[in-house]
């Protein structure tokens, strides 16, 4: 959900003592020597994709923009126009596997923030927009079929912000005011029904938005990240007065909560990073230490700020990902790479201090590692001691590594 709501419950910090080491050895990671022979998938800065094959040394092709499957099985392209095409791509070869026509000119959605991912988690529904003028089009469509779960319609201005697994609930953001761009309304169209539901949608304790709330919008703050875990789909962003906030949106039941305030601290916002297990969401800022875990079935927090060497405020993007078995998480957005066990919810180690990295991203048995820095440089780091192995390609206007094979 991406939108501040106005109550936080607090909960209190665990702050890390002591020393954090740079480098060591940990011998619950097994690393790999081997050379190099996964292949990365780079987004770059116009939404496309490159593929690098590290066995190859080099990029071996070029994807149009597009959006991802989250099991990243395949990859959606659409190319508007009277009539829109949507192509089901391999993301391994870009071969075409499967193509739907949809009746008129539609897009892949513009989120509040970074180009938002349209797919329902389940991979199952994909959402298009049609901004044009006063009205606004929306369109969902069935990926198994490519037939058209529902359109809407809708006067003023509104942005995609998630649709449910069962592709029954649009949620969008209504912008009310635009000369205040960062006010807006959490709205939920019913596709089933085909209508606008009347209200917006706010914390489940907070009283009922009265018409004047709806015309200055009930919420307001910069969007910074978001993923979903379980039925919520969770997000991070800094209001004016609060600070940064979490929030989660259940897609299922259609309603909000409002979790907790992640720090006091209100610096190295562009940091915040998000990574998610079918069970639990983290949500961790790398260059302020700050960490929260959530339980993705009862919503039960905890808390942790750890001791880490800060990152200078220089804007650079959070990035975080947990290994496929859960075990650990990596996080990027300050100086070099925060380690973390993802069970203990204690930090292990901060790898290459000396270096800033955008992105990270670690392969299936956990045994490698590559960081991304701004330059588009990736390098291979060994998951155990933190030691990089070297560097293994530059992508030039490379964003993050969104899949490893």
């Amino acid at each position: 959900m991406r939108a501040l709501m106005l109550l936080a419950i607090v909960l209190a910090a665990a702050c890390g003592k002591g020393p954090i080491p740079t480098q060591g050895t940990d011998a619950a990671v097994t690393p790999d020597a081997s050379p190099a022979n996964d292949r990365l998938y780079v987004a770059r800065t116009n939404g496309g994709l490159t593929i690098v094959d590290l066995a190859a040394d080099k990029a071996v092709r070029d994807l149009p923009p597009g959006v991802m499957a989250p099991d990243r099985s395949a990859y959606w392209t659409v190319e508007p126009g009277p009539t829109t095409i949507v192509r089901k791509l391999d993301p391994a070869s870009g071969q075409e596997l499967t193509r739907y026509a949809v009746n008129g000119t539609f897009d892949l959605p513009r989120g509040y923030g970074p180009l938002a991912d349209a797919i329902s988690s389940n991979g199952r529904f994909l959402t298009l927009t049609r901004p044009g003028g006063d009205a606004f089009g929306f369109t969902v469509i069935d990926l198994r079929d490519g037939t058209e779960r529902g359109r809407a319609t809708l006067r003023g201005s509104f942005t995609f912000d998630a649709i449910d697994d069962l592709g029954g609930s649009l949620y969008l953001l209504e912008h009310p005011q635009p000369s205040a761009p960062e006010r807006y309304n959490v709205r939920l169209f019913d596709l089933l029904a085909g209508a606008l539901l009347p209200s917006a949608i706010v914390d489940q304790k907070a009283a009922v938005p009265t018409a004047a709330d709806l015309a200055r919008g009930t919420m307001g703050g910069l969007y910074h990240a978001s993923a979903v875990a379980g039925a919520w789909h969770f997000g991070v962003y800094t209001n004016v007065t609060k600070g940064p906030v979490v929030h989660a949106l259940n897609m299922t039941a259609r309603f909000a909560s409002c979790l907790f305030d992640v720090t006091s601290a209100t610096n190295h916002p562009s940091a915040w990073a998000i990574a998610t297990t079918p069970a639990r969401a983290f949500v961790v800022n790398a260059a302020s230490g700050a960490f929260v875990s959530i339980d993705a079935g009862t919503l039960m927090t905890a808390k942790r700020t750890f001791s880490v060497e800060p990152g200078a405020e220089a804007g650079l993007r959070g990035s975080a990902v947990v290994t496929p078995d859960g075990k650990r998480l990596y996080a990027t957005g300050g100086k070099g790479i925060v380690v973390v066990d993802a069970h203990t919810l204690s930090m292990k180690a901060q790898y290459l201090t000396d270096r800033q990295f955008t992105s990270v991203i670690v392969s299936s048995d956990g045994s490698r590692l590559y960081a991304m820095e701004r330059s588009g440089a990736i390098a291979r780091i060994d998951p155990a001691t933190g030691r990089e192995v070297g560097i293994v390609v530059s992508v030039p206007s490379a964003v993050s590594i969104v899949r490893i094979d």
